[in-house]
């Protein structure tokens, strides 16, 4: 059997790129394509697990990370798993970066080392919060401290997320893309600050949409199917 390594240059080798790969459905989809090349595939494989069933995986490298592409059920045979692996390979080699990726680029933004919180909110549609890859952990962990230590430790930090990015959002709106803080101004910048630790809690446990937790989110809130307001630029993810 080959080992991963000759499995991966064998597939990258072999499979022909797809001339009409599925497009990304939503802004971190979108993102995601910048990664999307055959150099930056670290490892391709298929497996049983211990009900025998199959799975095929692609691990890519992403900025400083790892990314990872595999089937969300299990097939029942080999055959339909190596299938699904080849898919997979062509679909990368076939991946154009999408046009956002340039602009916000220009904006300074790599998209391989952000992570991106969308926040919709009644007074202004739907802006993003990008927080670099590498902060999320210790920006989440901040967080967490905080709010346990001005409420105590059994408090729903999670909540309190959700709502102090929703009431915090309007006062950092910027452009019709981004949530950013006031450049010429400290005090805004150290409250954005606190922003960014609540959004990385919120991408830590998998939230990927911020909104008014008294109303019922849309299958976009819950799945990140959109874009939300079109850019100057680029007319308008992929999970």
């Amino acid at each position: 059997m080959l080992n991963v390594a000759r499995r991966k240059k064998k597939l990258l080798r072999t499979v022909p790129a797809l001339q009409d790969p599925d497009p990304p459905t939503s802004l971190r989809g979108a993102l995601g394509t910048a990664a999307l090349k055959a150099e930056n595939v670290v490892a391709a494989r298929v497996y049983p697990d211990a009900e025998n069933q199959w799975w095929c995986e692609v691990i890519l490298r992403r900025g400083e990370g790892l990314a990872r592409m595999a089937n969300d059920t299990p097939l029942p045979r080999r055959d339909q798993a190596v299938t699904c692996l080849e898919h997979y390979i062509g679909s990368i080699k076939g991946t154009r970066e999408h046009p956002l990726v340039s602009e916000l680029r220009k904006l300074g933004i790599d998209p391989e080392r952000v992570e991106m919180l969308r926040v919709r909110h009644d007074s202004f549609g739907v802006r993003w919060v990008t927080v670099p890859t590498n902060e999320i952990s210790t920006r989440a962990s901040a967080f967490a401290e905080q709010v346990e230590l001005e409420n105590g430790p059994r408090v729903d930090k999670l909540t309190l997320a959700f709502i102090f990015l929703y009431e915090m959002a309007p006062k950092f709106v910027a452009g019709p893309l981004l949530l950013e803080a006031d450049s010429n101004s400290d005090v805004s910048k150290e409250r954005f600050d606190h922003c960014l630790d609540a959004a990385a809690f919120a991408l830590d446990h998998g939230v990927r949409t911020i909104y008014d937790l008294s109303e019922e989110p849309n299958s976009a809130d819950l799945h990140d199917l959109d874009y939300g307001p079109p850019t100057a630029t680029v007319s308008i993810d992929q999970r």
